[in-house]
This record gives C-alpha cells, sequence and structure tokens, in this order.
C-alpha cells in the first residue's frame, strides 16, 4: 500500500469512528447519565458540518469541550477536534495540540483496555505519527503505537518507507513534503483534493522551516503552495454552501482558513519582495478573506469590478502601450474543446507582416486573459484570481481559478499565421493534457468557456 492509499484509508476509519460515535449518541438520548446538553451539542454540529459552517462547527466543538465529560469521553472529543483542524482548516499548530491532547487523555483513563479509549490513544498516536517535526519525534510515536497496536499497517508499510528516505541521507523535510504531497496533484485528474490535511503539513514545514534547514527556494516553493491549498479549501467550502443554499453562502463562515496563512505568506515576501508570484499568492489570499464568496451576484461584481478590471488597467494597457501597432479588428471565426483547453481561432482582414502579426497577437492574448474571467462569470462559474503567471511582453500575466479546477486557468499557448490571417489560442491549465482524462473524465469547463466567448467576444480589438 503507497503512503498515500493509507493516508485516504485514515480519512475513511475517522468518517467510521464518527458514524459509531453518532450511533451512540443517538441510543443514548434518554439516558440520564449522558448530559443533555451533549446531544444537542452533536446534532448542532452535524448541522454545521454539513452546511459547511466552519466557525460554527469549531465553536460547538469548543462548547462540547466545556463540558464536564467523563476523561473517555472527552479524549473522543480532543480527537475529533483535531480532526477539525486538520481535515476542515488546513491548521497543523492546532491539529498536533488536540491529536497529542487526546492520547494523553487516552491513556490517562481509566481502564485504558476499555477498546474504544485504546483505539482513541492508537489513533492519536499514529497522526502524530504523520504530522512529525522531526524523525526522533516520529520514531517516538511509532513506538507509543506499536505498544497500542502492533499490527497497525504504518508500522509495517509507511513507516519504513519513511526511515529509509532519512537513512539515505534526505532531510526530514522530504518526508513531510512525501506525507503532504500524498493529498493532492497538480494533475486534476488525479488529485485526491485534500487540501486541509496538506496544507497543515505545509503550514508546519513555514512556521519551522529553520529548526527544518529549508533553503530558500523550498521555503518559497512551500509559501506557494500553502497559499494555494487554504484557497482551495476554502473555495470548495463556499461552493458546497452555494449549491444547499441556492446560490448564497456565509464569508464569515470560512475565514477562519485563510487568515492563519496571511502573515506566514507576508514573512516570506517580506524576506523575497521582488518575486510577483509569491507577492501575487499573498494578495490572492487577502483577496478570498476581504472580498469572499457571496451570492453569484455579488461574487461576480466583486471580481468584474476589481479583479478584471484592474487587469485590464495593468496588464492590457501596459502591454498595449510596449507593444505598439496599429489596432486590429479580429473575428471570432470557430471554437473547439480539446481535453482541458478550450481553442480560439480568430480571423482579421488587414494585411500584416510577420512582425505586426506577432504584435498584434501579444495583444490579442493580453486581452484574452482578462476576458477568460469575464467568461467564466458569464457561465455562472466562481472565480477567484490566481497568483501571476510569466511575463508577456514585460507584464505579469493574470491567472484565475475557476470553480471545479485545482490549477489557475489562462491563456496557453498562442500560434498565429499571417498569410491566412489567423491567430489560434489555447486557453486551459498547465500540465495537463487531454490524455489524462480518461472516458470516466470530463472536464465541462472549455466547453462552457467556449460558449460564452462565442456569445461576448465574437469580434475584439486589440
Amino acid at each position: 500500500m503507497s503512503i498515500g492509499d493509507f493516508l485516504r484509508r485514515q480519512l475513511v476509519k475517522s468518517m467510521t469512528w464518527w458514524n459509531e460515535l453518532n450511533t451512540q449518541y443517538q441510543s443514548q438520548s434518554q439516558d440520564p447519565t449522558v448530559p443533555s446538553a451533549l446531544i444537542q451539542l452533536l446534532f448542532d454540529w452535524m448541522q454545521f458540518e454539513k452546511e459547511r459552517k466552519l466557525q460554527s462547527a469549531e465553536g460547538v466543538l469548543d462548547q462540547i469541550l466545556e463540558l464536564d465529560l467523563h476523561v473517555a469521553d472527552r479524549a473522543h472529543w480532543c480527537l475529533e477536534r483535531g480532526k477539525f483542524c486538520w481535515v476542515d482548516l488546513g491548521d497543523g499548530v492546532r491539529t498536533r495540540q488536540y491529536f497529542e491532547q487526546a492520547y494523553d487523555l487516552a491513556i490517562g483513563a481509566e481502564p485504558l483496555a476499555r477498546a474504544d479509549v485504546k483505539e482513541v490513544a492508537a489513533h492519536a498516536a499514529e497522526n502524530m505519527l504523520l504530522m512529525s517535526l522531526t524523525y526522533d519525534e516520529c520514531s517516538k510515536w511509532v513506538e507509543r503505537l506499536r505498544n497500542l497496536a502492533p499490527k497497525e499497517g504504518v508500522l509495517h508499510e509507511q513507516w519504513p518507507m519513511l526511515k529509509k528516505l532519512v537513512d539515505d541521507g534526505h532531510p526530514w523535510s522530504a518526508a513531510m513534503m512525501m506525507i503532504a504531497g500524498s493529498w493532492f496533484n497538480p494533475d486534476p485528474a488525479q488529485d485526491p483534493g485534500k487540501y486541509g490535511p496538506a496544507a497543515a503539513i505545509i503550514q508546519l514545514m513555514l512556521i519551522h522551516r529553520k529548526s527544518l534547514r529549508l533553503d530558500r527556494q523550498h521555503y518559497w516553493s512551500c509559501a506557494g503552495m500553502y497559499a494555494s491549498l487554504v484557497v482551495k479549501l476554502w473555495a470548495n467550502a463556499g461552493r458546497t454552501q452555494e449549491k444547499l443554499f441556492g446560490g448564497k453562502s456565509y464569508p464569515d463562515e470560512l475565514k477562519l482558513v485563510l487568515l492563519p496563512a496571511i502573515p506566514l505568506l507576508q514573512e516570506a515576501v517580506e524576506l523575497n519582495p521582488d518575486d510577483p508570484k509569491l507577492r501575487g499568492s499573498l494578495e490572492m489570499v487577502v483577496q478570498c478573506a476581504t472580498n469572499p464568496f457571496g451570492d453569484s451576484s455579488k461574487q461576480s461584481e466583486m471580481v468584474s469590478s476589481n479583479s478584471v478590471a484592474g487587469v485590464k488597467d495593468r496588464h492590457y494597457q501596459e502591454v498595449a502601450t510596449t507593444i505598439s501597432g496599429k489596432a486590429q479588428t479580429l473575428h471570432l471565426e470557430k471554437w473547439g474543446v480539446d481535453g482541458p483547453n478550450l481553442v480560439l481561432e480568430y480571423s482579421w482582414n488587414e494585411l500584416l507582416s510577420h512582425a505586426d502579426a506577432d504584435r498584434l497577437d501579444t495583444r490579442a492574448r493580453a486581452f484574452l486573459n482578462e476576458a477568460t474571467a469575464k467568461a467564466a462569470l458569464a457561465a455562472n462559474l466562481a472565480v477567484v484570481p490566481g497568483p501571476p503567471t510569466y511575463k508577456l511582453a514585460g507584464s505579469w500575466i493574470p491567472s484565475w481559478f475557476i470553480a471545479g479546477r485545482q490549477q489557475a486557468t489562462y491563456v496557453q499557448n498562442s500560434q498565429f499565421d499571417p498569410n491566412m490571417r489567423r491567430v489560434r489560442f489555447t486557453i486551459g491549465t498547465p500540465m495537463v493534457t487531454s490524455t489524462q482524462f480518461g472516458s470516466g473524465s470530463f472536464d465541462p469547463i472549455p466547453e462552457l468557456l467556449g460558449q460564452q466567448f462565442q456569445r461576448l467576444f465574437m469580434t475584439i480589438t486589440a
């Protein structure tokens, strides 16, 4: 079993435990030994979790831990509190705090021989093994887990992999990255989408970068990765709310996913102020936290009035000023879908030299980078700005996180033919080709974008 398979199994085990706990409390709802407040809080928490009202769910968990609970029950709820921080919030610091507390409570409970208490202790030890900050700490949790559950798969399958990595001379940060990488994949076709656990580990790597001895490039790469993960975690929760509430969402319920990331990203930007991608990552998180999900009209207004207009002012005008030339009218001749990509073919009337056609191609490409966000909004897709990608005529081009995609979307490439007076643009995501989408996979976004380009951008001037 791969380490990724094991980690994904952990979430299944978590849900199995939760279902059993839910059944237990339902059966005890008339039991006078069970606090009535706990029963009500349990069902409140279930509702908030379903609705992705994370701030409220966290508040309920805190209220449960304030009750006068038996030590064994308190251990259960500390474990659940840790899982909430891990899976729903991507908060590695508090994840470790609650998992370790759950272990200490379970170990101290009498009698430990009680199966459910022993399982809590083992589960907490197993999770702390995966969240360890050093090889020595991980070894400590391995021994603790052996004493509780010697047949547990992680001891015989994943731990040897991590140990070998360190024995071969790799730093512990490489082991942490291996664990985090099992939760997500840049390829949408293979992405497990478990952004919370991945973000939690990357957050710990940023906080402990000095003790982990991350070099600067690794540190800055982790910062950008962390920003992307928390935005995806936030966006998924917001989209779930919109589906449940007919387009309405509760932005204040989601800020706790993003706010811990801001000071960590600010520190990274201060140490590397000339990196536009890093600064773009910080701006993306800040913008999502301050202009979060609302109903569809508010979301559209936010992106179109602020982000898109800003891109036109800063990007298209910069490119048009740098790449001068007579403005041309382009007509959309046809469009098509190539796997995850949208292909647009435009024509123009005037005969141009190769150099002039090249300049037109560049200006039109800048225009279409802006138009991509407008087309997505017109297709009723949620959009948030992504980090700058690379420079076009000296100007950093924008990218867009579109609902349903795990990577930013922008104009990937273009090809022009001055003799045919045609130019073809490919709009999509990096590192994904049509061959990576099997027969069971379908990405509807290119089709949706194409329909809106045909409706809104049949004729453009660049």
